[in-house]
């Protein structure tokens, strides 16, 4: 399903508010936002359905490879989503983020 505009605004507005509440670094926030895009990029076909959980993921992909020390953990995501996903669910989908990009979270072009 193709995700539209909108729908991106708002998943990045939802997850501007995360890094707020959890007092995170802004710049892991726009390294999510362009790690989103690049996912995106790669992967057409995401369901609607599982679009927070992606954006989630890929954000708390982004606390780690900044190395930024304030963690939000996974139980830390289900909560804050209304338990829209589970801890399963969420390590499942790292492991497909994780494979669409190839392991390479670099946001430079080869």
């Amino acid at each position: 399903m193709y995700i539209s505009s909108s729908m991106k605004k708002i998943l990045l507005k939802w997850l501007k508010k995360v890094c707020f509440y959890f007092d995170v670094d802004i710049e892991i926030f726009f390294f999510t936002e362009k790690l989103i895009e690049k996912f995106q990029k790669l992967n057409l076909e995401i369901e609607i359905m599982e679009y927070q959980l992606i954006g989630c993921v890929i954000f708390h992909l982004a606390i780690k490879f900044l190395e930024d020390e304030n963690e939000i953990t996974i139980d830390d995501w289900c909560e804050i989503s209304n338990f829209s996903f589970n801890r399963e669910e969420f390590i499942k989908m790292e492991r497909q983020v994780l494979k669409i990009l190839d392991y390479d979270l670099n946001l430079l072009e080869p």
